[in-house]
């Protein structure tokens, strides 16, 4: 072995090497708790580098700093971690700790023992030898050969391998393809160049019922109000549903088909949100004046919440719609594009 003052000195700069690595940005904290029994084995080892050299001033001081990498190499282990610099680290330090348990395995040379009876009295052998001239030769005397100190093979230490882990591939969820609904072009509401005529059929007060006011649902003109209601107003409990050409109520249509009546219905802007599958009765005012009634039922609705963007409302389909409210809407609809609504 060399010089332990040297190995102690060997030892000490290997564990300060170790220490730089485990305060490597990017290094889990955790690693950072084998830096005090580290420090503490290199201050040990100090301090043997600072002795006489002797057994008693080296192997004391080993023995603390061995304790004190045990500790350390014992924290760095139960770390789980993969990275290749704390993997450096921990073969830096565990070759130190190679050093050190050398120096604590050291011992006092013996002294050597004096031949058997070399402080007696010559031999009878010695005796007929100096009696025998030239039977004896002087033998120059070699003292039996020290073995030289060789500490165990200490094995390298190799901190097992970490396996590193994969996480499982995580399938990359993919939403199916929505297609993007790109609503049709609105035409810029252009109203007729004509004032709105209905048909004649439809110009044609409705039939009077018995009390003289219109039998059933039908269509209105500004001069034509149902019995026993002021001019333009609603029946009792009807809901009002203004269309113009910009106006945030409208009719709509859907997947099922192009029909207004048959596939879709009218959209009603309001913040009085009734419930679904409420049957109501509406009146729908159109331009130029002309308005109808009919029963409706509440098929969607849209809160203010669900899309800050749109306006809130409800969807409902109109039921009963007469020959004369079916032209009047397919004429509205000729001149403003209707809403789309996707119902699945």
């Amino acid at each position: 072995m060399n010089d332990p003052r040297t190995t102690a000195r060997t030892a000490r700069e290997q564990l300060a090497q170790g220490l730089n690595m485990l305060q490597t940005p990017g290094l889990p904290p955790d690693f950072l708790s084998a830096a005090e029994p580290i420090a503490r084995a290199m201050g040990a080892l100090m301090q043997a580098e600072r002795s006489d050299g002797s057994v008693a001033g080296i192997r004391p001081q080993a023995e603390v700093a061995l304790a004190s990498l045990r500790e350390a190499l014992g924290k760095l282990q139960a770390i789980p971690s993969g990275h290749p610099t704390a993997e450096q680290a921990m073969g830096t330090i565990a070759g130190s700790l190679g050093l050190v348990h050398g120096l604590s395995r050291l011992e006092a040379a013996p002294v050597p023992q004096a031949t058997q009876g070399s402080m007696a009295g010559p031999s009878i052998q010695e005796t007929m030898a100096v009696a025998s001239p030239g039977a004896f030769a002087p033998q120059a005397f070699q003292p039996p050969a020290q073995p030289q100190f060789q500490p165990p093979p200490q094995a390298q230490f190799q901190p097992p391998p970490q396996a590193q882990f994969q996480p499982p591939p995580q399938a990359q969820f993919q939403p199916p393809p929505q297609a993007q609904f790109q609503p049709p072009a609105q035409p810029q509401f252009q109203p007729p160049a004509q004032p709105f005529q209905p048909p004649a059929h439809a110009m044609a007060p409705p039939p009077a019922g018995p009390a003289g006011g219109p039998a059933g649902g039908g269509v209105f003109s500004p001069s034509k109000a149902p019995s026993g209601a002021a001019e333009g107003d609603a029946p009792p409990g009807a809901i009002e549903a203004s269309l113009g050409a910009h106006s945030p109520s409208n009719f709509y249509k859907t997947l099922n088909g192009n029909d207004i009546v048959e596939h879709g219905g009218i959209f009603v802007s309001t913040y009085a949100i009734p419930r679904l599958e409420q049957q109501l009765l509406l009146r729908v005012h159109l331009p130029g004046g002309y308005h109808f009634d009919c029963t409706a039922i509440v098929r969607w609705t849209r809160e203010q919440r669900d899309n800050p963007d749109a306006p809130p409302g409800f969807g409902a389909q109109m039921v009963g719609v007469t020959a004369e409210q079916r032209q009047l809407i397919m004429r509205y609809v000729r001149n403003r594009e209707p809403m789309f609504y996707d119902d699945f």
